[in-house]
């Protein structure tokens, strides 16, 4: 019945969770939680242009200031796709 239940109406309760959150949270929890998304997404050392793209839309979403966005990805800047290979050998 969950697994039914989640196929039904698992995207709108997705939504409704994450309008809440962007409602209730800080700035510096929303900053954390796309903080968190980066570094889940760089588990496999490499982000994928889909991964980024939602990260972005979320960050979005959670009005995260463009200089906190670009610190962000300049951390994770090794595993962000079109930057990691075009790296300079050291």
């Amino acid at each position: 019945m969950a697994k039914a239940s989640n196929l039904m109406f698992g995207g709108t309760a997705d939504f409704q969770v994450a309008r809440e959150f962007a409602v209730s949270a800080t700035y510096d929890e929303k900053l954390a939680l796309v903080r968190c998304l980066f570094a889940v997404a760089s588990v496999v050392a490499a982000i994928s242009v889909a991964e980024e793209s939602e990260i972005h839309r979320i960050a979005n979403h959670f009005k995260i200031l463009p200089h906190d966005l670009t610190a962000l990805r300049v951390a994770h800047a090794t595993f962000l796709p079109g930057i990691a290979s075009h790296r300079a050998p050291s």
